[in-house]
């Protein structure tokens, strides 16, 4: 009998958290239906540049986000049962700041560059660049750098420009300055805000201490800055044969420095900042960018907020700053075994550990590691794995990145050519050839991993666009996949469709089977399309399902007809 109640009791607790679950998914889901569709223009350009009160800047380091990232936000999400619910169910909530053809419009916080317009390979190297760095002739050294592992100090050129200079570890020359340069370019080229950083080469006798210049000592007190502390930074730093230094030079950003901005919530100070971070498409997908070029040291405090002057304006710009880790530098010396595999408090993988009595050993602590290049430092796609990728600490913005964030920025990271690549490593002014064309092919390597992966989780069928015939109108898109499928010797690709009417989905317009990538909708098609609808914002609309035979995600495209054009105004990859 005892035991015939213990199991009506766990009975009822199972339908309990059951009608818990469905409840709560039922509501997320409503809650977070997007907009599928727009007969107006898609937004490009989401305005958060009002003018705001100047914020409190804030400057919290190092500690603070080892502890923010791996112990506080994780505890706060915790708590965050509807976000648990919304993972169970499959339905994770999707990123806040899309327009309807699925795509982040220009922001504060990002641009669309290269993936929405294949810039020129001078483009490339140029990236945010303003100038070729610091003008010849005497520098005027400002102040010491004592933040960050990297020594360096602040210089001033001729023309009043001011630089942060930051050197190459003794034992590695070009490794952490070759990484900054080329994760720069390419960042920017991404769509990201980023300072100048060129490679600038001086020598001892072009710099002069500037008498006001200060630095800090061991206790963090500041005082007079002397010749002598700037040749006790020099001494740690990596020289040339012909006697220069070589360094980065990272041109002073405009405005005033307000902080780094966090991973979770907004900031309070900013009135302009409505949209969680962690529910950004552009602060999501830095996990596949990071993970592409080893940018293992995102975190808070590589990040800046300046606030700015523009157009009359006075508002937050969000920066992405210092990519000295990045690639295969960790800076001061080169990728250390676990990076990119696990955080630096790694709970899980202590608890494999721990659990297996030792015998669970991590594979990556155990693989072979040469050293080829000691320019280029470990950096190789051999072992990339993008979805297992971590950095060095959690971060809830990147946890919570779903396969529509993911396949966005994947599909970025596609739009980058073997010879733009090539070019944003050039800027890193590698001296060793061999040493340029690894790193290329690498990043290259990586790439394409990041493709077969995401590619493979979506339907790949993308890039919708109408022209007109002589009778009716062509619908023509591309294969994302097409690629990767070739490359296993499979079949050309059948491609089914079926199209609806938007305000009834049991209204079935037209449905049949593709071998090319287009379809063709002829006037009698065109004219059931114009007369479908029950309302004005439906009118005309209808949504065409398109996928790959013997698969079931569908890519959702919403066409619009008005008797005279047909247009896509709307575009939804599979959840």
């Amino acid at each position: 009998m005892k035991n015939r109640a213990n199991i009506r009791r766990g009975i009822r607790r199972g339908l309990i958290w059951i009608l818990i679950l469905v409840i709560g998914s039922s509501q997320v889901t409503l809650a977070q239906q997007p907009r599928q569709y727009s007969k107006e223009k898609p937004i490009w350009l989401d305005f958060d540049m009002a003018s705001i009160q100047e914020p409190v800047g804030d400057d919290d380091g190092y500690v603070y986000d080892l502890l923010n990232g791996t112990l506080f936000q994780q505890v706060k999400q915790g708590f965050d049962f509807p976000r648990h619910f919304r993972k169970l169910a499959g339905q994770p909530k999707e990123a806040y700041n899309v327009n309807v053809m699925g795509e982040v419009p220009n922001s504060s916080w990002f641009t669309n560059r290269n993936g929405r317009m294949r810039m020129t390979l001078d483009e490339i190297k140029r990236g945010p660049d303003q100038t070729t760095g610091p003008s010849d002739g005497p520098l005027t050294v400002l102040r010491g750098k004592t933040v960050g592992v990297t020594p360096g100090f602040w210089v001033k050129d001729a023309r009043g420009d001011v630089y942060i200079v930051k050197f190459d570890p003794p034992d590695y020359p070009e490794l952490s300055t070759a990484a900054e340069v080329i994760s720069t370019k390419l960042f920017y080229a991404i769509g990201y805000n980023v300072p100048q950083n060129t490679v600038f080469r001086f020598r001892r006798d072009q710099l002069r201490v500037d008498a006001k210049a200060t630095t800090k000592d061991e206790f963090g007190k500041k005082r007079a800055m002397t010749d002598a502390d700037l040749d006790q930074i020099l001494g740690k730093v990596a020289r040339q044969n012909d006697g220069q230094y070589r360094c980065v030079a990272s041109k002073l950003l405009a405005g005033k420095p307000k902080g780094g901005f966090d991973f979770l919530g907004v900031r309070k100070d900013d009135p302009n900042d409505i949209i969680p971070h962690e529910h950004r498409r552009d602060v999501r997908g830095l996990r596949v960018f990071s993970a592409w070029l080893e940018h293992n040291d995102i975190r808070v405090g590589n990040t800046l907020d300046m606030y700015v002057k523009e157009g009359g304006r006075q508002f937050l710009r969000h920066y992405l700053i210092d990519f000295g880790s990045t690639l295969g530098s960790d800076t001061v010396f080169p990728n250390i075994p676990t990076v990119g595999h696990e955080y630096q408090l790694d709970g899980g993988e202590a608890l494999k550990a721990l659990f297996s009595f030792g015998v669970y050993q991590q594979p990556w602590l155990t693989r072979e590691r040469k050293l080829l290049y000691p320019s280029v430092g470990y950096y190789t796609a051999e072992y990339f794995n993008p979805p297992k990728w971590k950095q060095n600490f959690p971060l809830v913005a990147l946890e919570n990145m779903t396969d529509r964030d993911g396949y966005w920025a994947a599909r970025i990271v596609a739009s980058f050519t073997n010879e733009q690549i090539a070019a944003a490593v050039e800027t890193g002014e590698l001296s060793d050839p061999a040493a340029a064309r690894y790193l290329t092919e690498q990043i290259i390597k990586r790439r394409e991993r990041i493709k077969r992966y995401y590619f493979s989780r979506q339907p790949g069928v993308d890039r919708f666009a109408v022209t007109q015939l002589d009778e009716g109108f062509r619908l023509q898109f591309e294969d994302l996949r097409a690629e990767i499928l070739m490359e296993s010797e499979e079949p050309p690709s059948i491609y089914e469709y079926e199209l609806r009417s938007a305000a009834a989905s049991r209204s079935v317009l037209s449905r049949g089977s593709l071998t090319e990538t287009s379809l063709t909708l002829t006037p009698a098609l065109l004219e059931r399309i114009g007369a479908s609808g029950n309302a004005e914002d439906n009118r005309g609309v209808a949504c065409l399902s398109l996928r790959r035979r013997g698969e079931a995600k569908a890519a959702q495209v919403y066409l619009y007809y008005d008797s005279r054009t047909l247009r896509v105004i709307g575009v939804e990859t599979s959840s």
